[in-house]
Parts: structure tokens; C-alpha cells; sequence
């Protein structure tokens, strides 16, 4: 045999853990076994010695179901003790609620001092008291039938302790989850308050002479045009690197092969940021030079050159790198250089739509002024009690709208613009002007009214009417309120030198503009970018090929997701909060009060009842899932339900953020770290301050999320540590006689065991588990998401990724966490049955019985030997998005069931001769779906196809109408033969499943006719009453009552009684053959 390597840089692969199972078994290897160092020659040589063992591998599995197939189970393992045949398994394979049993049974062999067979004597005794008739580690499981909390009800402590243990590990985790996503939803409000930026201009004041004001005002913006150059030299930068990395990878041109890492690396990304840039870029350009530049058709221009150089740039860069690569180095270069002259006209057209976008529909900055003059102005709302705004206040412009005088030779009125409608006015032209109404309206009547005349004045549609007055009126916010001034006052308005005084201005305030800017800006950029990407692919079309085309598809793939998801993002962030704030101040970003609205209270009260609505459908998820199946519509309400209540949580985080960054502690923290008095830093009408602001509430959230994430472990405050204690008190503790448990928790720490110290004995037990692949790279693997992870006194690890010896595995694994990790049924990422939103919620509200441990295969060789990861951050965002891989430091591992629930998978990999299945799963209706799906997998992934002939175990809907016999088991067959050659025998496979037909004992059938969905009550229930106990066991028991009585042993005598008591049937041929004394022996 091999020597077994246990290095940590090594991971052992499977054939030299089958080959230390087989001696473990089995004794030395033969002497002809093959000494071959390839992995494939040493498993045919190990499958060959397998199969010509004298005496041929048995094992048990047992199913997961939670304690429903425990306790079936339970009852099946005293009917086999009974026929003789449970200390003959070689192997015993068990998934979730099968391992507890398992597990209670393995550490029963440990404990007790013959073994397996003391264990076996105690199991198969008849009653030998009338006050005692049953062993203690028996007694033991019906005493804690609720091992969730044995003492039951809602005065009870126990079921109290489960309530404060899960709110109380919720709450933490909730401290490094919330922390980091209100960190990064601080993304677009960092990018608002860089957007917002503008030059510190000099105060004005009437003693500033106008000429220094303007020389001071220059001299800004020249130091402000050296870094807007800088900035735009990054952004072109980041394009040249995007369309070098393009050139380079494209099939007809460089041919790099790169993976999709490497993409995202250097053409996406870069495509992002530059975009980002950009759009900071021309922001700052308005606010620093205003509008009079762009008006000018010189940009257009300016523009067009700017994108033909970024884009040939990289072009001759990428012309460059591929003059030194020596294969095709011709073909390549001339690829590329004739390419040149297509990017310089898709770049002369980016630049044609970007200026053409840029100087119509981007950022208009707002109007910022000082007055040189104290004036009065009317309230808004309104009253006739005007405020007073003394000289040199400082303030912004919101809106300018005109309001006309409109006449009739019979009435006259004072109209808005946005009720009369849009007026065309010359500067020259001259009133009154002839205008027809296009709709019905009602003016003010002139002059203004008074309290006792508010009445309108209507006009009808199409009626001719003369503008005699036209006059503007100014919606401005200063420190004393919003006022509105008209076009008389509008000269002690001194604005700022890089603005002017627009004909009109009817849009809402600049902040809703700039949230509107950062919004789309960057998506519109990013949209000429991919019209760059169809025309270059469109103009260069005669002379690539089918493979050119899909990268350019790809590619332009990742930019739509880039854009919707910006837009999307920034919807939800941005303007979900200022939806429901009520912000005075003009900023719109932190700065000024913000309170409370009808909105915002409304929209905590709708965030409470979509809470409510999800907790309870995560708790009733099982029942409503096996009720309407898994692809029904409940899946799709869970969906809908789900993704409102993020896109709520987002919005409440978002304006919750607002709050925070409005209070003046906020704002005095970020001046004293600026090394300033707050009178001197914090000023109200400062688009400065923001940015100070967001950066230092992003660095506190991000400095708590990093801090808290070394305290707060993954493992540790998930459920699976209160799962795993009780699960060890209800099944490692039955068989102790002594314990000394905790007088207030009442838990032994000794009632566990680690799992490399479990008996030599056999069987060996298999707690299989499932390593969650989510983010996997086999493509035919999107279904199951996971693959097969086995945890035994030998090894643990998975076939696909390699063993690691279990004493050091872990921090010497035990078989606690084994058993709880096989039966990890809740969790964010579950197999095939994983959901990316449902995995969200599911981390959200710390819904996780799985385990995080080392990679037992290479990626893990620094890892494998801990307990689990030292940072939490990585492993929860990584269960929450589902990037779980076996290629990681660390896997992600869970309940057996969410890759194969029989345990059939491994046995067969095994190359066990006879399997007996005892599959306690929830299955009303008989659709044998973990029996399907075990089936095809051996099929897919060993060529091993098992065949059953007509099953008939029947639901209990169909006893009433049945016309044949029903039975609880079936016998297949493992055609071994397919692929290991003619001369290896086939295996025989036993299936049981728990089934009632009116036969079974009078205490049975009452518990059936009472309860309706008796065998097969919902896995959720967790919580047995003693009487469902008793069932459970007793229908196991009987079932194997009516298979056998003693069989002393042997496997072929339990199939043929199986078939001539129970099933009533001959032999096939092929079964025949394989119980045929003189040519196999089972057992």
C-alpha cells in the first residue's frame, strides 16, 4: 500500500483514502495490488480488490429528515440488531437527521466497553423489566424528543433561551453587516458630494473692489484647471488601458486567451472608473468656469480629439505589446495597426455624442449669490409679513419662472408660466403680444388679492388673449428661509464670477439636479461607450469572424450590467432618501436639518410589515415548499417579497445615513479632524463641507465594520453552535453514564467526541455533508451548486478537491460539529436548492446552521488545520452573494441533503456490495425525488446506473383505491458490471420507506388515522411529542419485523425473506444469480 502523506501542502487524494478505509476493513491490500503513483491505476486496482473480497462490502445509510428519520431510523437499527446483521455493515452513511441516530449510535459503541457488540446485545434484548424495558441510551432520546428545548411551551426556559440566542447572535452579526453595506451605499453619496464641489471664491463685499475680486476669482480657476487636467488625463488613461486590453484578448488580433478575472481587471473596471471621472471631470469644469465656455462650438471639437487620442493611444500601446510576442507576430501587428483607423472613427463618434450630451443635458451648476444690499422679500409659503435679508448674506437661487399679466376686453389676471405654458419671447420683442390659451386656467386676479378676494379668474380654451407684463420672479434660499424677490430686486444679487443669470430656470433645486446627475451621468457615458462598441464591431465586420463577435457581445454585456446596475443603485440609495426626507437645506446631501415626514414614517411602517411578512415565511418555508413544491408560486412570492423588503432596507440605511450625517455632532467631529474651529469650517450654503463629511461617516462605518469583523466570527455566531449543544445533549450524551452537565445550562462539554477517536470498530461512519459550489466553475453543475463532502474517524474532505487526516483537521474535528454540519438544512447557500435573495435574507436574519472550515485541497494548505476563519467579513458576504467555491481558503459546508440525501452517493463510490436504505425523508406522495436524484448523480458521475423494477409503496392518498399490495421497501440492482468490467459483480440495493396500510399495530394506526400527514409530517417539526416518538420508532421496528426475524447474519437470507414475506415474489434472474452461495458471499 501507498504511505499515507499528511503534510499540510499536501492533500491526500482518494485512492489513498479508500486504500487506508480498505485496511481499516479489510486488513493489508494484495500482494498484486499495483504500486503505480497514478491516482487512476490505483482506484481500478482498489475497485478490482474490492470486488474480489470473499466476503463483500454491506452498508447501512440512513436518510436525513430531521428527527422524523432519526427516530424511523432508530427503530430500523433495533430491527436489524434483532435480525443479526447490524454489527456485519461495514459501512454506515448518514445524512442530517440520519446522522443524529448515526452519530447516537457511534458514540454508544465508543462508550461501551464491548463495543459493537455490546451495543448490539443491548439493541436486539427483549424487555427484561417491567419498570425499565429499554436500554438507557434509548430512554435518553424519548426524554429529549424536543432537543430543541425539551422543556416545552411559552413559560419555559428553554424555548426562551433559543429566542434571546438567536435575536442576541442576529444583532451582532447585524453590526458587521450593516456596517459595511451602509459603508458601501456612502458610494454614491461620495461621488453626490464630489460632483458638488466648487472653488472657494472670495466673499463679496461692498468694500472689494470689482477688478481684485475678478483677478482673485481668475486665479482660482487657473490652479483648479491644473487638477481638472490631471482628472481628465486619468479618465483618458483608463479608456487607452480599456481598448489596449481589448486589442490584446480580441481572437483576430492578439488572442491573449485571458479569463473573465482579467477582463474585469483591465477593460471593465477601467471602463467604470473612467466613466466615474469623467463625469467628475465635467462637473467641476462647469463649476469652476460656469456655462459661457460650452457655449462655444470649439468642445465639440475639442472632444472628438480628445477620444480619437485616448482610443489610438491605446491602440498603438497595445500594437506595441504585441510586437514582442513571437507567435504570428505579423498577422498580429498588421491586425492591429489596420484597426487603428476604425477606433479613430468610433472615437471622432464618441466624441461627436459626448459633446453633443455635455454641453445640452449635464450638470447645471447652481446659482450661488451675495447680497450687496439688505432687501425685503416675500415667505415662502406665503405671508404677508416679509422677512428681512440684511447685506452680504449669502445664498442660492432655486428656480426662476416667469408669471404673465394676461387681458381680455372683459376680465385680467396674473398667470405662472407652468399654468399658462411656454411663451416664446425675442429679447427685443415688444408688449402687449397676441397669444391663444391652449388649455383652461385660472389666474390670480390684479391686483393681488386680499383676504376678502381670492377668487380666480378663469379662462376658457382657445380664448385670444394680449401679454401686456411679463416679469420674473426668484426663488431663493438663504439663512433666514426660502423667499421669492422679482426682477427689480434682482440686483442686489451678486453673483459668482464663473456664473450668469439664465433667460429662465424651471427645474427643481440643484441638489435634485445633482442627484439626478450622478444618477445617469456616468450610465450616459458608459452608453456612448457601447454605441463605440456595435459601431467598431459593425465597421470591422467583413474581416472578423463568428468568435470576434461573441467576445464584443460579451463584453458589451458587462457594460449594460454595468449601467443598469449604477442606475439602479443610485435610484435606490440617492433618491429612495430624498424621497421621504424633509431637507430644508438646498444641499440635499447631509448638511441642515432633516426630519422626519408622513413619508418616511409610512415607509418604517411598510419596512415593519414586510419584515414580519418575511420572518414568517422563512419559518413556514419548508411546510409551504412541500405543500406547493419547490418551482410553484410560493417560490416566486418569497422573490417579490424578498426584494422589496432590500430595496426598503436600502432606502431606510440610505436616509438613516442622511440623519446621522445631519446632526451637528457629525459635522463638528469632521471640523475637528480638520484641525478647525466648526464656526470656521461648517459653512450652511458650502458644497465643501459634504465631501468632509461623507468621507469621515464612510471611514467610521468602514473602521467599525473592519474592527467588529475580528470579534464577531462566522462560526461562532451562527445558529450551528446552539443547533450542535443540543443536538450533542439529546444524542452523544444518551450513552454516559456518568455526566456532571452544567447545573444552570445543563451541558456536558465531555458529552462530545472528537471524531478521530471514534471505535475501530466496524462500521465506519460516513457523515456526509454538502460543499457548497455556488460560484462554481463546472457549468453542468448550476443545478446542484454543490458536491459531496465526507467526514469520517479517518478523513474528511470531498474526491473533488482532496482528504485531510480528521485528528488534525479542524483542530481535531468532532463528531458534534460533523453531526451538525451533515445536518445543516437551514443556510444561506444549500445546493440546489440555493437562491441568490432568498440566501440575502437568509444571511440578513442570521438564518446559517453551516460551517466555514479550511479548504481540505490545496487552496486550504494553511487553513485546514483551523476551526474555521479568523474574519468574518469574507465568509458572511460571501454565504450572502453566494460566491461560495471549493477554490477558496475556506468552504462553506452544510446539510448533506442539499447534494444527495440517501447517502447512497459515497457507498456506491465505495463499490459496496449490499446497501440498505432507510430514507425517512418528507415524501407524501411517494415521487421518490431523493431516490431520483441520488440515482442520476451515481449515474452522471460514476457511470453506475441502478435499476429498480415497479416500485410499489404507495402514498397515503392512493390506500384507499389500491388494487395491488402496498409494501415499504424495494430491491434494486448497482450494475457495478457497466464499469468495472463483466467480471465484477453487481450490488444489491434494499430501499425502505415508511409506509402505512392499516396492518401495523393498533397504537401505529391510531397515531395515523389522528394525524393526516403520518409518515411523512413536515421536516420543520423538530419538536416530537412522546406519542409521535413512539410511531416513528415503532413503524421502523415493525417494518423490519415484516421483513425478517433472525438471519443470523447473513445478507442473502434478509434479501430473501425480504422478498418471499414481504414483497411476495420470486427471484429475478440477476438476483438470483448474486444470492447464489457458491458464487458470492455478502456477509
Amino acid at each position: 500500500m501507498a504511505k499515507e502523506t499528511s503534510s499540510a501542502d499536501s492533500s491526500l487524494p482518494l485512492h489513498e483514502v479508500l486504500e487506508a478505509e480498505f485496511v481499516a476493513l479489510h486488513g493489508e491490500l494484495p500482494s498484486d495490488y499495483p504500486s503505480s503513483s497514478e491516482s487512476k491505476t490505483r482506484l481500478t486496482g482498489l475497485w478490482g480488490a474490492i470486488h474480489g473480497l470473499k466476503e463483500k462490502r454491506a452498508a447501512l445509510c440512513i436518510s436525513g429528515g430531521g428527527i422524523r428519520s432519526a427516530t424511523f431510523g432508530l427503530g430500523i437499527l433495533q430491527g436489524l440488531a434483532r435480525c443479526g446483521l447490524l454489527e456485519k455493515f461495514h459501512y454506515l452513511s448518514t445524512v442530517s437527521g440520519g446522522g443524529y441516530i448515526g452519530s447516537w449510535l457511534s458514540a454508544w459503541i465508543k462508550n461501551d466497553p464491548d463495543g459493537i457488540r455490546g451495543v448490539v446485545d443491548e439493541l436486539k434484548r427483549r424487555p427484561d423489566s417491567t419498570l425499565e424495558p429499554e436500554p438507557q441510551p434509548v430512554r435518553h432520546l424519548r426524554e429529549f424528543s424536543n432537543y430543541l428545548a425539551p422543556r416545552t411551551g411559552l413559560t419555559s426556559v428553554d424555548f426562551w433561551t433559543l429566542i434571546a440566542t438567536f435575536v442576541r447572535n442576529m444583532f451582532l452579526n447585524w453590526l458587521v453587516l450593516i456596517s459595511w453595506l451602509a459603508a458601501a451605499m456612502m458610494i454614491p453619496r461620495l461621488y453626490l458630494a464630489a460632483i458638488n464641489l466648487q472653488p472657494n471664491w472670495p466673499a463679496w463685499g461692498p468694500e472689494m473692489d470689482l477688478t481684485k475680486y475678478i483677478q482673485m476669482a481668475d486665479q482660482i480657476k487657473h490652479d483648479w484647471d491644473i487638477w481638472l487636467n490631471i482628472l481628465l488625463a486619468i479618465g483618458g488613461a483608463l479608456i487607452a488601458v480599456a481598448m489596449a486590453y481589448a486589442i490584446i484578448d480580441v481572437p483576430s488580433t492578439g488572442n491573449a486567451r485571458l479569463p473573465q478575472r482579467r477582463f474585469l481587471e483591465f477593460r471593465q473596471i477601467p471602463l467604470m472608473l473612467a466613466s466615474l471621472v469623467l463625469a467628475e471631470w465635467w462637473a467641476l469644469v462647469r463649476n469652476v468656469h460656469g456655462s459661457e465656455p460650452f457655449e462655444a462650438g470649439e468642445w465639440r471639437s475639442k472632444f472628438v480629439i480628445f477620444f480619437v487620442a485616448c482610443y489610438l493611444v491605446g491602440g498603438v500601446f497595445a500594437t506595441v505589446i504585441l510586437a514582442f510576442r513571437k507567435q504570428k507576430r505579423e498577422r498580429r501587428i498588421f491586425n492591429s495597426l489596420w484597426r487603428l483607423g476604425i477606433i479613430a472613427l468610433a472615437a471622432t463618434f464618441a466624441g461627436f455624442c459626448l459633446s453633443t450630451i455635455a454641453t445640452r443635458m449635464f450638470l447645471e451648476p447652481p446659482i450661488q449669490f451675495t447680497l450687496t444690499q439688505g432687501l425685503e422679500a416675500t415667505p415662502i409659503p406665503w405671508s404677508k409679513q416679509k422677512i428681512k435679508i440684511p447685506q452680504g448674506t449669502q445664498g442660492v437661487i432655486t428656480q426662476i419662472e416667469r408669471r404673465y399679466t394676461i387681458e381680455t376686453p372683459e376680465k385680467k389676471g396674473r398667470i405662472s408660466e407652468n399654468d399658462l405654458g411656454p411663451v416664446e419671447l425675442k429679447p427685443d420683442q415688444k408688449l402687449p403680444i397676441q397669444y391663444t390659451l391652449k388649455h383652461d386656467c385660472e389666474a390670480l386676479p390684479t391686483p393681488w388679492p386680499t383676504p376678502w378676494n381670492r377668487e380666480k379668474t378663469k379662462f376658457a380654451a382657445g380664448t385670444r388673449v394680449e401679454i401686456t407684463e411679463v416679469r420674473k420672479i426668484y426663488t431663493i434660499e438663504t439663512p433666514q428661509g426660502p423667499a421669492r424677490i422679482t426682477d427689480n430686486e434682482i440686483g442686489a444679487l451678486q453673483r459668482k464670477p464663473n456664473q450668469k443669470l439664465p433667460e429662465r430656470f424651471p427645474l427643481p433645486a440643484p441638489a435634485s439636479n445633482a442627484v439626478k446627475y450622478v444618477s445617469f451621468a456616468p450610465a450616459l457615458i458608459l452608453g456612448v461607450l457601447l454605441l463605440v462598441n456595435f459601431l467598431f464591431t459593425g465597421l470591422t465586420s467583413w474581416v472578423t469572424e463568428d468568435e470576434d463577435r461573441e467576445w464584443w457581445g460579451r463584453s458589451a454585456a458587462w457594460i449594460l450590467i454595468t449601467i443598469f446596475g449604477w442606475i439602479v443603485i443610485n435610484v435606490i440609495v440617492l433618491w429612495g432618501a430624498q424621497a421621504i426626507s424633509a431637507t430644508p437645506n438646498r444641499l440635499g446631501v447631509f448638511l441642515g436639518e432633516v426630519k422626519a415626514t408622513p413619508q418616511a414614517k409610512g415607509l418604517l411602517g411598510a419596512f415593519g410589515g414586510v419584515t414580519g411578512l418575511v420572518s414568517a415565511l422563512l419559518a413556514i418555508r419548508s411546510k409551504l415548499s412541500s405543500k406547493f413544491g419547490e418551482k410553484a408560486g410560493f417560490q416566486w412570492l418569497l422573490l417579490v417579497v424578498a426584494v422589496v423588503f432590500f430595496v426598503l432596507l436600502a432606502i431606510i440605511i440610505s436616509w438613516v445615513l442622511v440623519l446621522v450625517g445631519s446632526q451637528p455632532w457629525a459635522q463638528h467631529a469632521t471640523a475637528w479632524l480638520l484641525g478647525g474651529a466648526p464656526e470656521q469650517i461648517i459653512d450652511p450654503n458650502s458644497w465643501r463641507i459634504q465631501l468632509f463629511v461623507v468621507v469621515f461617516l464612510t471611514c467610521v462605518m468602514l473602521l467599525f465594520g473592519i474592527v467588529i469583523g475580528f470579534f464577531i466570527n462566522a462560526n461562532k455566531f451562527s445558529l450551528h453552535a446552539t443547533y450542535r449543544n443540543r443536538l450533542i445533549r439529546a444524542y452523544l450524551a444518551a450513552s454516559r453514564t456518568i455526566r456532571r452537565p452544567n447545573l444552570f445550562t445543563g451541558f456536558d462539554p465531555d458529552d462530545n467526541i472528537k471524531l478521530g477517536d471514534l471505535s475501530s470498530d466496524k462500521p465506519i461512519h460516513v457523515l456526509n455533508g454538502a460543499l457548497n459550489v455556488i460560484r462554481g466553475e463546472q457549468l453542468a453543475w448550476q443545478e446542484r451548486k454543490a458536491e459531496s463532502f465526507t467526514m469520517s474517524r479517518l478523513h474528511c474532505g470531498s474526491f473533488k478537491v482532496g482528504y485531510r487526516p480528521s485528528p488534525q483537521y479542524g483542530e481535531a474535528i468532532t463528531l458534534g460539529t460533523a453531526m451538525a454540519i451533515s445536518g445543516a438544512a437551514a443556510n444561506p447557500n444549500m445546493g440546489y436548492h440555493s437562491s441568490p435573495v432568498l440566501g440575502l435574507l437568509m444571511t440578513l436574519f442570521n438564518v446559517r446552521l453551516g460551517w466555514w472550515l479550511g479548504n481540505p485541497g490545496s487552496p486550504g494548505a494553511k487553513t485546514w488545520r483551523r476551526k474555521g476563519p479568523r474574519y468574518s467579513v469574507g465568509p458572511l458576504f460571501s454565504e450572502a452573494i453566494g460566491n461560495t467555491t471549493d477554490h477558496y481558503k475556506y468552504v462553506n459546508l452544510s446539510d448533506g441533503g442539499h447534494f444527495e440525501n440517501l447517502g447512497i452517493y459515497e457507498m456506491v463510490l465505495r463499490r459496496c456490495h449490499f446497501i440498505v436504505v432507510s430514507d425517512g425523508g418528507e415524501d407524501p406522495e411517494c415521487a421518490y425525488a431523493d431516490l431520483g436524484e441520488a440515482v442520476r448523480k451515481i449515474r452522471i458521475d460514476f457511470g453506475i446506473p441502478i435499476e429498480f423494477g415497479t416500485m410499489t409503496i404507495f402514498p397515503r392518498s392512493a390506500i384507499d383505491t389500491l388494487k395491488t399490495p402496498g409494501h415499504n421497501c424495494a430491491v434494486g440492482r448497482i450494475r457495478y458490471s457497466v464499469v468495472d468490467g463483466d467480471d465484477a459483480p453487481d450490488g444489491i440495493i434494499v430501499y425502505i420507506k415508511p409506509a402505512c396500510y392499516g396492518d401495523e399495530p393498533r397504537d401505529i394506526y391510531e397515531y395515523f388515522k389522528t394525524n393526516p400527514t403520518f409518515p411523512h409530517e413536515s421536516t420543520s417539526d423538530q419538536f416530537f411529542s412522546e406519542s409521535q416518538f413512539e410511531s416513528y420508532r415503532m413503524l421502523g421496528a415493525y417494518t423490519m419485523e415484516k421483513f425478517c426475524t433472525d438471519c443470523d447474519g447473513d445478507f442473502r437470507c434478509f434479501v430473501r425473506d425480504i422478498l418471499k414475506r414481504h414483497l411476495q415474489m420470486e427471484a429475478p434472474d440477476w438476483l438470483s444469480e448474486l444470492l447464489d452461495e457458491t458464487k458470492n458471499k455478502i456477509a
